[in-house]
C-alpha cells in the first residue's frame, strides 16, 4: 500500500491485493479521484499512476539478503548444455549497455570458447 496526497488535501492510502507484484512501467487506475470534469468540479476523473520500480544496485544487497530474495523468487527455468568438446558452443560474457547512444562502444569485455581461448570483445 501506499499513500497519495491529492490537491483538495486529502490524502488516498492505495492498496494492492496480497497476490499483486507491481513491475517497471505497470499502470493502475483509480476509479474517481482524477481531476475535476471541465464545468463540473463534483464529477472526478479518473486517476492514472504509473510505477518506476527502483532495484538495489549490485553491491546493496548483503549475500545473506541475495539469498533470501533467491528462496522467496521462483527458480530460473533450466539452461540448454551445449554437447561436451564441440567447437561450435562458445560461452561469452555480458556487459552494460546504454540503448540511448549511437552504437559506438567505448568498453572492453572478454569472453571464452568452450576450449577456453578467450578473445577481446570491443
Amino acid at each position: 500500500s501506499f499513500t497519495i496526497q491529492q490537491l483538495d488535501g486529502r490524502t488516498l492510502l492505495v492498496k494492492s491485493g496480497p497476490e499483486a507484484i507491481i513491475k517497471p512501467g505497470d499502470n493502475k487506475l483509480i476509479r474517481d479521484e482524477g481531476m475535476p470534469v471541465h464545468k463540473n468540479p463534483y464529477l472526478k476523473g479518473n486517476l492514472y499512476v504509473q510505477f518506476d520500480v527502483q532495484f538495489p544496485g549490485p553491491t546493496q544487497l548483503t549475500p545473506q539478503q541475495r539469498q533470501g530474495l533467491k528462496s522467496l523468487l521462483p527458480p530460473p527455468p533450466p539452461q540448454p548444455q551445449p554437447a561436451p568438446n564441440t567447437s561450435s558452443s562458445t560461452e561469452s560474457s555480458s556487459a552494460s549497455a546504454n540503448m540511448d547512444t549511437d552504437g559506438t562502444s567505448t568498453s572492453t569485455s572478454t569472453s571464452g570458447n568452450a576450449n577456453g581461448a578467450e578473445h577481446e570483445v570491443e
